[in-house]
C-alpha cells in the first residue's frame, strides 16, 4: 500500500508538473512571438496618427476650432503674428486669476501680438458668462471634447504656449503666468511692450 501511495502520488506530481511546464512554454512562446510582432512591424504601423508633443523650434501642428462667436478658426489663421495661446478652463483657479493679465496685454500689444484662449471642454453659455463677466475681449476659442488639448499633450492647467509669427513654439509655460514671467515669455518673441 505505501508503494501504490507514493507512485500515486509522483503520478499526481508529475501531471501537475507537465501542467505547470506547458503552461509556462505556451507564455513564454507567446512572449517571443509578441516581441518579434512588435519589433518587426514598420516604425508606426497601427499607431494613431496623433503627431509628436509640441517641441520647442518646431511649429505646432494645425487645429481647427469654433470661437465663441461661432465661427471656426484654424492656429494657422494665426501667422504673421506673434502668439499667446492660453489653454484654460472656467473651474480652473489659476486659470481665472491669470485671465486679467492677458487681457491688459492683449489691449496694450494690441495688433503686434495675438492672444487666444482655448477654453477646455465646456459649454459656449459657460464660458460666454466668464469672457462678460470678466471682460475679456480677445478672441476665446471652444476646445468641445479636448481634443486640440490631447493633440498638445495637456493635463494641466492653466498651459501657455508662446508661437512666433511662422508657427513655431518658442516657449511653453506650464501653471499660472505672473505679469514678470509673461514680460519675459514675450521677450522671446520679440515682443516688448
Amino acid at each position: 500500500r505505501l508503494f501504490w501511495s507514493v507512485c500515486r502520488f509522483r503520478v499526481v506530481d508529475m501531471n501537475r508538473l507537465r501542467g505547470i511546464l506547458f503552461l509556462a512554454g505556451g507564455l513564454a512562446l507567446g512572449l517571443i512571438i509578441g516581441g518579434v510582432v512588435l519589433f518587426t512591424l514598420p516604425r508606426g504601423a497601427g499607431a494613431s496618427k496623433r503627431p509628436d508633443p509640441p517641441t520647442t523650434g518646431v511649429q505646432l501642428a494645425n487645429f481647427t476650432l469654433e470661437g465663441l462667436n461661432r465661427k471656426q478658426v484654424s492656429l494657422n489663421d494665426m501667422q504673421g503674428k506673434p502668439l499667446v495661446l492660453n489653454f484654460w478652463a472656467t473651474w480652473c483657479p489659476p486659470c481665472r486669476q491669470e485671465m486679467p493679465l492677458f487681457e491688459k496685454y492683449s489691449r496694450l500689444l494690441d495688433g503686434k501680438v495675438n492672444f487666444i484662449g482655448v477654453n477646455y471642454d465646456e459649454d459656449a453659455v459657460t464660458v460666454q458668462d466668464f469672457v462678460s463677466a470678466n471682460r475679456i475681449s480677445f478672441p476665446i476659442w471652444l476646445d468641445l471634447g479636448g481634443k486640440v488639448s490631447d493633440l498638445y499633450y495637456i493635463d494641466t492647467y492653466p498651459n501657455t504656449y508662446f508661437v512666433d509669427e511662422k508657427g513655431v513654439l518658442r516657449a511653453q509655460h506650464i501653471g499660472q503666468l505672473s505679469e514678470d514671467l509673461l514680460l519675459r515669455y514675450l521677450t522671446t518673441l520679440g515682443v516688448t511692450p
